[in-house]
């Protein structure tokens, strides 16, 4: 992240280490769902006729409405929305038959993408501290550590998610996988106070090598009113440069409505 977004943060922790007390604060904290992510796709999916494991090669579109090729499967409609990663784009994965405007390709190109890692180590038992729902650090391995399996019934062991991004994020990624996993162990050890920690599953992922995102998410400036902006009123635009659930999902909801409100 750019120095100065971390000032304030950095600032705090200082005066923190000299008081050894946490200042009260408004932040109203994170939630999670207990469960997938799968729940929120499913639950705005039902009703619906999806279509899984088919990959858009190509779009057609004119003011008569809008073909999408995928292999040798032929779509057509009236609009179509895309909401596919920043990545994807870049990548030129989908093509378009009439091309993009000369701004939007513009705005594509300049857009910069996140470098992120993130681990899940699972214990077989409660390794975190009383109290522990996130922790920051900015010492050595990841610099971010939350708790991801607190309140799931029945669950008696303990999921913990460690995160960093950009040069850091990059030097974790370039280790091979076990020794990724141990540089998060050494980090939950020195949370959990307990150097003789180990767990019992792990993964790791890295989106740049993901060919259906090419990419964590976007960061800095994303070109909002570009990007959005409809294209021959045939397609609309969401997602792609939104870094949570909930923007994605907004922007999700404002296309379909400029879609049928265009109809």
């Amino acid at each position: 992240m750019p120095a100065a977004s971390i000032v304030d943060t950095l600032s705090e922790c200082l005066t923190v280490s000299k008081s050894g007390k946490v200042q009260p604060s408004n932040y109203a904290g994170d939630y999670k769902l207990l469960g997938a992510y799968d729940q929120i796709i499913n639950a705005v999916a039902d009703g619906l006729d999806i279509r899984l494991e088919t990959v858009v090669d190509n779009i057609d579109y004119s003011t008569n409405g809008v073909t999408v090729q995928s292999g040798s499967q032929t779509f057509e409609a009236t609009k179509c929305i895309m909401a596919v990663p920043i990545g994807v784009l870049q990548n030129e994965r989908i093509t378009f038959a009439q091309g993009l405007e000369p701004d939007r390709l513009k705005a594509i190109d300049n857009i910069k993408q996140t470098v992120a890692f993130k681990t899940i180590l699972e214990f077989d038992h409660p390794v975190r501290p009383q109290g522990f729902d996130m922790v920051n650090s900015h010492d050595k391995g990841p610099c971010q550590f939350w708790d991801e399996s607190t309140g799931v019934p029945d669950y008696k062991g303990q999921l913990i998610v460690a995160w960093d991004t950009g040069d850091r994020a990059r030097e974790l990624l370039a280790l091979p996988e076990p020794e990724r996993f141990s540089a998060t162990l050494e980090g939950v050890r020195r949370i959990a106070g307990d150097s003789g920690l180990n767990y019992v599953n792990a993964s790791n992922y890295d989106w740049r090598q993901d060919q259906f995102a090419f990419g964590a998410y976007a960061t800095g400036e994303k070109y909002l009113d570009v990007m959005y902006k409809p294209t021959n009123d045939t397609i609309f635009w969401a997602g792609a440069v939104m870094s949570t659930v909930a923007k994605a999902y907004d922007s999700g909801v404002e296309a379909a409505e400029a879609t049928l409100k265009s109809m």
